[in-house]
């Protein structure tokens, strides 16, 4: 066994399965899989059929897989191997089905049964093996089917090179003491001269390769294939004896393997066995990080210090009604400036993320969303751009003075709420625009948490059904309120039964629920059966590894769905990606900026890796939609969280340039992991929707896809004490989504004319209605729901403000498609 030493780190620590094919990426894996504190129990190897060198698969390296039982033997670990049988079946950007997971799951006769078939056999050995390594870098093809088997099996996947820039993966191999030569070569430049050459060796002219022609240096492209021959791991150096260049395509890019005859161990004079903190030198991880910045890097440190210079000079400033507005404020300790010269370029946490670009030599320079135009609509006589009104103190009170008899009949517009028809909130909510749908249930708060779980879950699958929609298949976001985050395992593990591959995104949060409630739960869904033509086929970010990129999701769902040009991302909270931990509040610093500008950091490195052209469903700049920021105050910690929220958004935001885009800041009862913000964040392609697809010559429509119109960002006043911030994709993009800020509760009394204003000039149709509100839900929401033709789902907080920290007693989130 090579076992990781005494080393306290966070997380869960596992027992290791090795996927080695021979190459510098899985062997690297393994030293990372090491270094995070996992033990390797065995190595496993998928090969060809005996008298086969070179296979045609999708999936599998099989150049040199003769050698990894010496690599075995180097690490004194148990080897495993089993034959590729199977085909590239499946060759979609999705594995298995969306209606089910677990058994009968995958594809029979697709390559990927083979290494389930591997797994349980080294299972059958080694029932203590609890996860799988391997080296999958930017292929989402490999890891996703690596992470189904993985799941079917009930292994955690362990991928630390996912989403590594190639150039500082490939320097971070030669200098962490990893030995490996080309045995295969097929891309530009590369000759046969290149085969049997050390990685160390041909590194300048893997640069050079990238720089000119674009080559991936990690050869991601296929360009060239490795064989290990030592590592700090290996007691015994592996030494090729015998070998012969094979060339199986001369031209126009030359394509050779060498075919390995004979090799052997030799023993390497004074080994021992690296500890953990040694590898995690050797490996630079955590060499450069800052304290109190753990897991940040790039524009995430950038955020975290912008915030933190933000706060330096403002705390002087700060006061109650700019942090928790129902709390007293308190005096927030801070760190230290950083460095002028401090660039924070790497946090040194392992390989540096790519961001999902198309190679190294197409990094992008400009790393926000794509420019939008805004259209801000000013108050009479206001100057610069509507922010929402500046109100008085008693603002943030949810009492004010009804209307008076001399105020404009248009605010007056139905019967008083006692004369309205009554609805009973707990029933299934259900409205369809087009292919768009929107569920809405509640919890009855009967039998155990898990029982109430699936009792509303079924009342929604049901009528999915009815109307010939598939909840599993259909589904696209799903918002999770829960009365008590302690019921997050057994609500998770209810969910799972649900949904299958590339399940929805998700957004999970405490909520102080009424009654005896413990669930509610919204739907967003698009029916994805072909009409005519089908519209961007649904495609699914599900990242279910431990990697150094962004947090692996810790629960049944994906971290983004895209559909009809429409970006659903999970919500996302500041755990640290390798350990799925959340790091502890530093003794001498509010942990908000920490957490704020790392979870901003997740959904960043998302929006990368979904618009990169080498996705499914990428190619791609987009606009911002809109964001709920989420943040918790829990015992212990200070009534900072609101102001530092806020803060870190604008940092972000202006990054992104985005800073126009919708965003409502309220305050949870609890969140996931105990983490003290979450950001829900939605964004929309740019790409023509179904409705302009279906309706187009098909001449035009090659040219209607590939181009991205304008989102178009305002805010402007409803009415008194209420104001609207809007994210507008015009036709032919279409869709559109509101945050409405209300003083008061009386305002719901006139839906017709809320109803009237939201659909001025917009050419969609109201869907789905969150309606965030402090204390109990006011009574006119059903009949308001009712008016707008919307699936609304109630919010109970703790507080509700805008961006400039406004609190107000109730705020809606509309969408509209």
């Amino acid at each position: 066994m090579v076992s990781p030493g005494n080393q306290t780190l966070p997380g869960v620590k596992h027992k290791v399965i090795g996927l080695v094919s021979g190459g510098k990426d899985s062997c690297f894996n393994l030293m990372h899989a090491v270094a995070n504190g996992h033990e390797i129990v065995a190595l496993a190897t998928l090969t060809p059929e005996e008298g086969v060198d070179e296979l045609d698969s999708h999936m599998y390296q099989s150049v040199g897989t003769a050698l990894p039982p010496l690599i075995a033997q180097a690490m004194g670990l148990p080897h495993y191997s089993g034959i590729i049988r199977g085909k590239p079946v499946e060759q979609r950007m999705e594995y298995g089905s969306r209606e089910h997971g677990g058994e009968g799951s995958g594809r029979e006769g697709d390559e990927t049964e083979d290494l389930t078939v591997l797994l349980r056999t080294v299972l059958a050995a080694h029932p203590e093996a609890t996860a799988v390594s391997s080296g999958a870098i930017l292929s989402n093809y490999q890891r996703l089917r690596i992470e189904h088997v993985c799941q079917r099996l009930g292994l955690t996947s362990l991928s630390y090179l996912w989403q590594s820039s190639q150039l500082s993966l490939v320097s971070g191999m030669i200098s962490s003491g990893l030995d490996a030569v080309l045995i295969k070569v097929a891309g530009i430049g590369l000759k046969e001269q290149h085969v049997g050459k050390s990685l160390s060796e041909l590194y300048p002219l893997l640069m050079l390769l990238q720089s000119k022609y674009g080559l991936h240096p990690a050869g991601e492209g296929g360009e060239y294939e490795t064989l290990t021959l030592d590592t700090p791991l290996f007691s015994h150096r592996i030494r090729i004896i015998e070998s012969e260049v094979v060339v199986t395509d001369p031209e126009p890019n030359l394509v050779a393997y060498m075919r390995v005859k004979k090799a052997e161990l030799e023993p390497k004079a004074g080994w021992v066995r690296p500890s953990v903190s040694q590898l995690r030198k050797s490996l630079r991880i955590g060499q450069y990080q800052q304290p109190g910045a753990e897991g940040l890097d790039g524009d995430g440190l950038g955020v975290f210090k912008l915030v933190h210079k933000a706060e330096v000079e403002d705390r002087s400033d700060l006061n109650p009604a700019e942090c928790d507005s129902h709390e007293n404020s308190m005096e927030i300790p801070f760190m230290e400036e950083f460095e002028d010269g401090d660039t924070g370029s790497s946090n040194g946490d392992g390989p540096k993320p790519d961001g999902g670009n198309d190679s190294d030599g197409a990094r992008k320079t400009t790393r926000g969303l794509r420019p939008v135009t805004t259209s801000i609509r000013r108050m009479q006589g206001a100057k610069g751009p509507y922010r929402g009104p500046k109100l008085p103190p008693t603002a943030s009170s949810p009492q004010h003075e009804p209307q008076s008899d001399d105020e404009p009949a248009e605010f007056s517009l139905v019967p008083p709420a006692s004369s309205l028809v009554t609805e009973d909130p707990n029933a299934l909510r259900f409205v369809n625009r087009g292919r768009w749908f929107a569920a809405s249930a509640t919890g009855q708060g009967e039998g155990d948490v898990a029982d109430e779980l699936r009792a509303a879950l079924d009342s929604v699958k049901a009528h999915l059904t009815s109307k010939g929609l598939s909840l599993p298949v259909d589904a696209v976001h799903v918002t999770l309120l829960l009365a008590s985050m302690s019921d997050f395992a057994a609500v998770n593990a209810a969910y799972i039964k649900y949904f299958g591959t590339s399940p929805p995104s998700r957004a999970c949060v405490g909520c102080p629920l009424p009654g005896q409630q413990r669930i509610r739960i919204e739907i967003i869904g698009f029916d994805g059966r072909p009409r005519n033509r089908p519209v961007g086929d649904r495609t699914a970010l599900h990242v279910q590894g431990l990697s150094y990129w962004a947090p692996a999701n810790i629960g049944p769902y994906s971290q983004a769905v895209i559909v009809d040009s429409r970006v659903h991302i999970a919500g996302q909270i500041p755990l640290q990606p390798a350990s799925l931990t959340i790091a502890p509040y530093p003794a001498a610093c509010s942990p908000y900026g920490h957490q704020a500008a790392l979870a901003l950091q997740h959904v960043s490195r998302i929006i990368s890796v979904l618009r990169c052209r080498t996705s499914a469903g990428g190619g791609w700049e987009g606009s911002l939609e809109g964001c709920v920021a989420w943040w918790a105050r829990p015992q212990g910690c200070g009534a900072e969280g609101s102001k530092i929220s806020r803060i870190a958004w604008k940092e972000w935001a202006e990054t992104m340039r985005c800073l126009d885009a919708p965003v409502l800041f309220v305050r949870a009862a609890e969140l996931p992991r105990g983490a003290l913000v979450e950001y829900q964040v939605n964004l929309h392609t740019g790409r023509p929707g179904y409705n302009h697809i279906v309706a187009a010559d098909d001449d035009d429509d090659d040219d209607d896809e590939e181009k991205e119109f304008d989102v178009f960002y305002s805010a402007n006043e409803m009415f008194p004490g209420s104001y609207r911030e809007m994210a507008e994709a015009k036709s032919p993009a279409r869709g559109t989504r509101s945050i409405v800020f209300f003083q008061s509760a009386l305002v719901l009394r006139m839906p017709y004319l809320i109803k009237s204003f939201l659909n001025q000039g917009s050419e969609c149709d109201i869907l789905a209605l969150r309606v965030y509100h402090r204390g109990e839900l006011p009574d006119d929401v059903p009949m308001l729901g009712r008016v707008m033709g919307a699936a609304w789902t109630a919010v109970p907080v703790l507080d509700v403000q805008d961006r400039n920290g406004v609190s107000y007693p109730l705020a809606l989130d509309v969408l509209a498609v």
